[in-house]
Parts: C-alpha cells; structure tokens; sequence
C-alpha cells in the first residue's frame, strides 16, 4: 500500500453540503471528482470513447474499483457565516443571498492519497501530482469556478511563482505531450485539431499578480467581473462564455479561477480558460462573443 499525507488549508471560503443542507463538510469525494475533471481538460484525447477507457483506467468504472482512495480528516474548523455572492447588486440582498454556514480561510486538514500495492511507486507519483495539479488549477465546492475552495498544501509548498509556472507545465505536458506552450506567466495550449474536441479542454493558463490585500478582496473583485462581463451581451441566443442558467438552459463558465500558496508567502489568482463547448457545439463563433474578455479587463483595470 502506498501511503501520502498532505498538511492542507483553504484560501478561501468553503461552501460543501452533504445531507445536511446547512452543516459544511469537506468530503475526499470531491477532490476526487476534482482530479479526474483535471485529468479530462488536460488531455487533448479527440475520442470520446478513448478518453473514456484512459480515465476508466485510472480511476475505476463500475466494473473495476480505482486504483486510490483519498481521506480528509484533522479537520480543525474555522466556521463561519458568509455570503457566497459578493458583487454590489447581492451584496445587501440578505433574502436571495443570505449568509450560509461555511468553513472559512485557514480552516485547516489532512489529505490522505492511498494507492494499491498493485501500483509502482512511479505511477502512485502520477497520482500525487495529479493531485497538486488539480488543487493548483481548481477547487471544491459551490462557486468553486469564482475561486471558492481553494485549497493549498502547506506541506507541500512550490518555492516561488517560477517553480509553480514549471510544476505546471511538466504535468501538462506528461498528460498531453508538446501539448503546451509557456510564454512568461501564460501557459498556452499548442494543439493543431482543437476544433476536432468537442468537451472542456484547457485552452490558456495565465497566471496574476500576487494579491496585495485580504482574499475576500479579491473575491469580491471576481464577483463583480462575473457580474459586470454579462452586462453587454443580454439577449444572446446561446449561454455566455462564463457561465449561464436560464430555464433549464445551464451552461457551467468556460473561465475558472482559483487560488495557490507558494513558500515565499504569496498567495496567486490562476485564470484556467477552457473550450466553451455546450452541447458538443462551440459557442464562440466570433472574437466579440467571448466574454471572457471583458472579465480580465476588469480585473486587470482596463476600461472595456
């Protein structure tokens, strides 16, 4: 049996439920489901089928049981009352945004990654980085897409924003090989038949300043790009590039952002950009439809 265990805490606010609607967990489950949706984005597999059985291989099926398991536990709770939605117009809206039960930052835990003897101790290394991957590029939880939920591995620490930028781009490039490219803190995908995939695949990586002030800022920033970028595109026949739910229309945003640690006592936004794909069809038919542009002026201070 392989065996890791990883000094956890989160850098921002957790909003995770299970049975009970209003008592927050952070459950193994979804830092699992976390990995294996890493794992799809950044593998350039054309095949449905093909990504299917890779991915089937390396985390089980119904048929065959996964290969790991993960555990959370040592949870040492910082709980509080928060807000999931942070811009102008929800802010004072206590009725449809009302404050919830969540774990706070610098809650802190324990993530335990087991893996079966059956595996060397080269691929149990796969699954270790695929886990930092995954903690670096995503997180856990509602609006876990604006940056909620992240976690970092204190233990396990990158020394600075260059080593990270390097951690990012081996892992990239053992799921996808020459896949990527690395223009300074841009990581940019390199694939010739994108347009042959039809799912999430990681189309650009880029990497923002260190945060100057409390990460609630920061989120409170995220909250009201999200808001702002959908401003100038109402009454678009298809969902918006960063997300949308209208009806039964739900189109989960094509822009993910999270948080990351680094030794050095900085704490670093990353902006994950993938294929905006809904219903096997992509949305961006033309420059002015992304959206997503509006978003980064808006947090890069650029007037749109």
């Amino acid at each position: 049996m392989h065996k890791t265990c990883f000094e956890a805490a989160l850098l921002s606010p957790l909003f995770s439920y299970g049975t009970i609607p209003d008592k927050p967990e952070i459950r193994a489950t979804e830092i699992k489901a976390l990995m294996r949706h890493t794992f799809r984005i950044a593998s350039f597999i054309i095949c449905g089928k093909e990504l299917h059985i890779k991915e089937s291989e390396r985390f089980g099926d119904t048929k065959k049981a996964s290969p790991i398991s993960l555990q959370v536990k040592n949870i040492k709770a910082k709980n509080d009352k928060e807000q999931k939605m942070l811009h102008k117009n929800k802010r004072n809206d206590l009725v449809k945004n009302p404050k919830k039960r969540c774990f706070s930052t610098n809650t802190t835990f324990q993530i335990i990654l087991r893996g079966k003897k059956t595996l060397s101790e080269e691929d149990f290394q796969h699954y270790v980085n695929l886990l930092k991957l995954a903690l670096t590029l995503g997180g856990i939880g509602q609006r876990s897409r604006r940056a909620r939920g992240a976690i970092s591995l204190e233990s396990d620490l990158f020394a600075d924003k260059e080593q990270l930028l390097q951690f990012i781009m081996q892992q990239l490039d053992s799921l996808t090989p020459n896949g990527f490219e690395r223009k300074g803190t841009i990581i940019q995908h390199t694939f010739a038949n994108m347009e042959k995939i039809k799912r999430p695949v990681i189309e650009k990586i880029e990497i923002g300043e260190a945060l100057k002030g409390d990460a609630k800022d920061f989120l409170t920033m995220i909250d009201e790009a999200s808001h702002q970028s959908r401003k100038k595109k109402q009454g678009f026949s298809h969902p918006l590039a960063t997300g949308m739910v209208e009806g039964k229309k739900r189109f989960a945003s094509s822009l993910l952002v999270s948080l990351t640690k680094t030794a050095d006592g900085h704490i670093y936004p990353l902006y994950v950009f993938v294929r905006p794909v809904y219903k096997k069809e992509y949305l961006l038919k033309k420059k002015e439809d992304d959206n997503r542009i509006d978003f980064m002026k808006y947090i890069k201070g650029v007037k749109a």
